[in-house]
């Protein structure tokens, strides 16, 4: 089985592989987030992959070490099995597990074709500004509402310009072609529950989803864009380890978000998920 192992001053893949005898080849493939094998750094978290090989690793046409035998060790690594020993109290439980919440950003980013931040943004977040969270529970479901806040722009502008956070508030953004975007990585707390963000995950469905006899800028919920929120939200069930799902109103009394309609599907949203509803 897959274990964690934290790199310790002076240590280098070639030692590590050594130390643990495994094949080099095998510790890349089973780290694919190390893109430099001579740039590790004291206190990162490498993925130790089960002995499989037999004999001296392969190169590939590159000259990087080759795996002995296909396989998918992040599967193992990302798992429920390794979340709980990182959602201790201490410093050294929340760096490991920031460490590996990068690895399941990559993950999700991959697996969802998800925008990353730093590919639609015209502004630059101040990600030293936010505080470290991980050990999620629940996912909280937006919607942006009346107003401007219709682009990517627009939340970016009001989050930041307006609002003055030192990013966008919500974790992903979901657009109504079903596009899901990046917004405060995974790892760190989003600004979208007033007073009550520590483990949630925020995502927003861009639409107005309020219906209203007077409102002429209601949207419906594209099938689309609904299955892209439920397909994003299992991978973070399975990699974070969330149980409950609810509304942004149900944390914040009197709000309206995430309007009627959109209230109106959580029930199937957890049913399809398998989540539970929020606590009260």
């Amino acid at each position: 089985m897959s274990k964690l192992y934290k790199v310790q001053p002076g240590d280098t893949l070639s030692k590590i592989a050594t130390r643990f005898s495994i094949h080099l080849g095998d510790l890349l493939a089973a780290n694919p987030g190390i893109r430099n094998p001579n740039a590790i750094f004291k206190g990162q978290m490498i993925i130790i992959p089960e002995k499989i090989g037999q004999g001296r690793a392969q190169t590939s046409g590159g000259g990087r070490p080759a795996a002995a035998t296909p396989r998918a060790p992040l599967d193992t690594l990302l798992s429920l099995e390794y979340l709980s020993p990182f959602c201790g109290a201490s410093a050294e439980d929340k760096n490991m597990e920031f460490s590996r919440l990068k690895h399941v950003a990559d993950r999700i980013a991959t697996d969802h074709k998800v925008t990353r931040r730093a590919d639609w943004g015209t502004m630059k977040p101040d990600l030293s500004k936010l505080d470290m969270d991980g050990c999620y529970n629940t996912v909280v479901i937006h919607h942006t509402g009346d107003g401007s806040t219709q682009s990517l722009a627009a939340i970016e502008r009001k989050h930041m310009q307006e609002n003055g956070w030192s990013n966008v508030g919500y974790h992903y953004i979901v657009d109504r072609a079903g596009k899901i975007h990046e917004g405060t990585p995974l790892g760190y707390k989003g600004t979208h529950v007033k007073a009550a963000n520590t483990g949630k995950i925020g995502i927003v469905l861009i639409g107005d989803y309020d219906h209203q006899i007077w409102d002429f800028s209601d949207d419906d919920l594209p099938a689309v864009q609904l299955d892209a929120a439920v397909n994003l939200i299992k991978s973070l069930k399975t990699f974070t380890g969330t149980q409950a799902l609810g509304g942004h109103r149900d944390f914040v009394p009197g709000a309206d978000c995430p309007g009627e309609l959109l209230y109106g599907k959580l029930g199937d949203i957890r049913t399809r998920t398998k989540l539970a509803g929020p606590k009260k």
